[in-house]
């Protein structure tokens, strides 16, 4: 077979910021000798699950702008034919005075073969998983991607669309 390169990915980039702190409070706090954590996957298949948008809304607005949550959070409780008003009032806020952020989410099921395991380095002791690297196992990943996209709308009030990166 032929050798890939794979170059290292920060967890930053990779995984959501609750989940990374998570991470690294039981790394720091809860691991009292020294691991050695494997994980090889190798995709061979994939299927998309769900495409949606979340309009007027993205990550980065609601942590600057609390009262945008609150205020998103109380409308999505109302029927969706209830919902009108609020969405016009969004727009206007949002869009008629510069930029709209939105979030599109997409699911993906990616089927790997993988070798996982977690053992102790002074010992070998497999504490998690199976050590035999010949073995890998077909395990089903759910892959959650976002991506925000600004619409602007220009001085002749055509909207122009931006995405940023998954």
């Amino acid at each position: 077979s032929e050798k890939v390169d794979n170059p290292v990915i920060p967890l930053e980039d990779m995984l959501e910021e609750k989940l990374i702190a998570l991470y690294q409070s039981a790394k720091e706090n809860n691991i009292s000798e020294e691991v050695e954590v494997c994980l090889k996957t190798i995709p061979y298949s994939a299927e998309l699950v769900s495409l949606y948008a979340i309009p007027y809304i993205s990550r980065r607005n609601i942590k600057s702008d609390k009262a945008l949550l609150d205020f998103y959070r109380t409308m999505m409780k109302k029927p969706s034919m209830d919902r009108t008003e609020d969405l016009n009032k969004l727009r206007k806020d949002k869009l008629e005075k510069g930029i709209m952020e939105s979030t599109v989410i997409a699911q993906v099921l990616v089927w790997c073969n993988e070798v996982f395991y977690v053992k102790k380095v002074d010992s070998g002791t497999v504490i998690q998983g199976t050590a035999d690297n010949d073995t890998a196992r077909n395990v089903p990943h759910l892959v959650r991607m976002e991506s925000t996209v600004k619409t602007t709308k220009d001085a002749g009030g055509a909207f122009r669309n931006a995405q940023e990166d998954w």
